[in-house]
């Protein structure tokens, strides 16, 4: 996945996860019938759940709230990502970090669907759903982290290409195609400005405020 998905928000949307690879070992072990019982006995449970009827609308969502227990638990989930989201320097990471609060409850409803036809999510499934949520989070701040690996002569060089390719952009437009911070990306560009590569012109926004764009020289 190229740097501008990262810029541009496509990023955030997906659950990225890259797990170090296991040893893998021969081994005589079988999943215990048990087992492959209950994940049929979820598959038939999962299938014969129905939408709720409308009658304007016909078939429409289900509608599941949240117990007080299960509501309780995810305000203090929320409260712990606005802090991450406060303390981070990155925007594509608090790009990411905005989608982790529904993921949670997207997972919550998920692990609750797979009980039976709940109506109220509970708040083990919530406990749960935040658990994936969190997880997923660090596979994501480990991905990103490991693109900013790349030296800084190929940024520049990617910066370069970006420009020429998408033509005109603010700093903050480069700052999020390139997964670099404000402050790392504008000292960047004034280098690039003072060497010749870059040039900058300063123009109106469609909400009247000059915003300065930058173009390869």
């Amino acid at each position: 996945m190229s740097l501008d998905k990262f810029g541009n928000g496509f990023a955030a949307r997906l659950l990225l996860a890259y797990p170090p690879e296991p040893d893998y070992e021969y081994t005589e072990d079988v999943i215990p019938d048990e087992d492959t019982n209950e994940i049929g006995t979820t598959y038939e449970r999962l299938l014969k759940m129905q939408p709720d009827t409308d009658p304007v609308f016909g078939d429409v969502p289900k509608t599941v709230t949240l117990s007080p227990d299960a509501r309780k638990v995810l305000k203090d989930f929320q409260k712990e990502q606005a802090a991450e989201k406060r303390n981070s320097k990155d925007e594509n990471v608090t790009s990411a970090l905005v989608k982790l609060d529904s993921y949670a409850c997207r997972f919550a409803l998920t692990i609750e669907g797979m009980k039976g036809d709940a109506m109220i999510c509970s708040e083990a499934s919530m406990v749960s759903g935040i658990v994936f949520a969190k997880w997923f989070g660090n596979e994501m701040m480990r991905l990103y982290k490991s693109l900013k690996t790349k030296t800084v002569g190929r940024k520049k060089d990617t910066m370069i290409e970006l420009v020429k390719r998408k033509g005109k952009m603010s700093s903050r437009e480069i700052s999020r195609s390139m997964n670099k911070s404000k402050d790392e990306t504008q000292k960047q560009i004034e280098d690039m400005v003072t060497k010749g590569t870059l040039k900058s012109e300063t123009v109106k926004a469609g909400n009247g405020r000059e915003v300065v764009r930058y173009s390869a020289a």
